[in-house]
C-alpha cells in the first residue's frame, strides 16, 4: 500500500480541520433552528427561509462527511488525496447561497428600519455579485484533479474566489455602517421603541464584524499562500458562521424588544451558539415577530418625521 506524500498530507490537511470544525458548527445550527422553531412567530415565508437554510447545511454537512469517508476510510489513501470529489459543489455554490440569502434579509431589514433604498439596494447588488462569483469558483474547482494544485494553477478560480469574498466582505462591512448610522440617529431618544431599536442594531452589527473578519480572513490566506490550501479551512466554514450568526439574531428578538426587560448589554461575542438564550424557555412568550419590528421601525420613522415637522 502507497503512503501519501508530505505534499499531499499537508494539502489535504486544511481541509481535515474544516470538516471537523464544519460538524462542530451544524450541532450548534441545530440547536439554534429548534429554539427558533418552537418560538417563531414570524410569517411562513421568513419561516421557510430558515429552514431552506437548515436544508442547505444539513446537505454540505452530508457531502463534507461522505468526502471525508472516501478520503480516509478507503486503504488506497494516495488516490483519494485527489480533489476528485464534491467540494466544488458544498463549498462555494452551497456557500454562496447560503450568504446571499442571509444577506439579502440583512438589506430587508434595513430598508424596514430605515426609509433609505439605495443602501438596501447596493446590499442586493454585492450578494448577488459575491453568489454569481461563487457559482463560478465552482465551475473551475470542479475541473481541478488535484488539491494541492487548486490554489495555483487556476488562475480563473482565484479570481472568482477573490471577487466573492471580498464582495461578501464589503457586504458585511456596509451592512455594519447602515446599522451604526440607524443606531446613532436613535440616540438623541430615550423612549423604549428607542432602546429595543438600538439594541437589535447592536448585535447586528457585531455578527456582520464577525462574518466581514471570516470573509477578509479567507480572502488574505488566499491571496497570501499562492500553492497552498489554507484558505479551505476558513472557507468551509464560512456559510456555517453566517448561518449561525443569522439564527443567532432571530433568537434574540424577544429579550431584546422587551421594553420591561433590563438591558443586558447583548452581545455576539459572549453567547454560546450551543446554548439557547433564556428568553427562549419553552414557558417565556414567543418571539418577536418580523411584523412587529417592522412596526418598531414605523414608529421610529413617525417620530423622525413628526420631529422634524416640530424643528420647522
Amino acid at each position: 500500500m502507497s503512503s501519501p506524500t508530505k505534499e499531499s498530507v499537508s494539502s489535504v490537511g486544511p481541509v481535515v480541520v474544516g470538516d471537523q470544525l464544519l460538524f462542530v458548527l451544524f450541532g450548534a445550527l441545530s440547536v439554534q433552528t429548534y429554539f427558533y422553531h418552537i418560538g417563531s412567530r414570524d410569517k411562513a415565508l421568513i419561516r421557510a427561509l430558515v429552514y431552506v437554510i437548515y436544508a442547505i447545511m444539513l446537505t454540505q454537512i452530508i457531502l463534507s462527511g461522505h468526502d471525508f469517508f472516501v478520503r480516509f476510510a478507503n486503504p488506497n489513501r494516495t488516490s483519494k488525496l485527489n480533489f476528485e470529489n464534491l467540494g466544488w459543489l458544498y463549498v462555494p455554490v452551497l456557500g454562496g447561497t447560503v450568504e446571499a440569502a442571509v444577506q439579502m434579509l440583512y438589506a430587508w431589514r434595513i430598508s424596514v428600519l430605515s426609509q433609505s433604498r439605495i443602501g438596501p439596494f447596493l446590499l442586493v447588488a454585492l450578494s448577488i455579485a459575491s453568489a454569481c462569483s461563487a457559482y463560478i469558483s465552482a465551475g473551475f474547482g470542479s475541473k481541478v484533479s488535484n488539491i494541492s494544485t487548486l490554489n495555483s494553477d487556476s488562475l480563473g478560480l482565484r479570481i472568482a474566489s477573490t471577487v466573492w469574498y471580498a464582495s461578501s466582505a464589503v457586504c458585511d462591512v456596509v451592512i455594519a455602517v447602515y446599522m451604526v448610522r440607524l443606531l446613532t440617529r436613535s440616540r438623541s431618544y430615550v423612549s423604549s421603541t428607542r432602546a429595543a431599536i438600538g439594541r437589535i442594531i447592536r448585535l447586528t452589527v457585531e455578527t456582520n464584524a464577525l462574518t466581514a473578519s471570516f470573509a477578509v480572513a479567507t480572502l488574505v490566506l488566499l491571496l497570501a499562500t499562492p500553492g497552498k490550501t489554507y484558505f479551505l479551512t476558513l472557507s468551509l466554514l464560512l456559510p456555517s458562521i453566517y448561518a449561525n450568526a443569522f439564527l443567532v439574531m432571530l433568537n434574540l428578538r424577544y429579550r431584546l424588544t422587551q421594553p420591561g426587560v433590563p438591558d443586558p448589554q447583548p452581545s455576539f461575542c459572549r453567547m454560546s451558539l450551543s446554548t439557547a438564550p433564556s428568553s427562549m424557555r419553552v414557558h417565556q412568550p414567543a418571539l418577536v415577530s418580523f411584523q412587529e419590528e417592522h412596526e418598531l421601525g414605523s414608529n421610529l420613522r413617525a417620530k423622525d418625521r413628526s420631529d422634524d415637522l416640530e424643528n420647522q
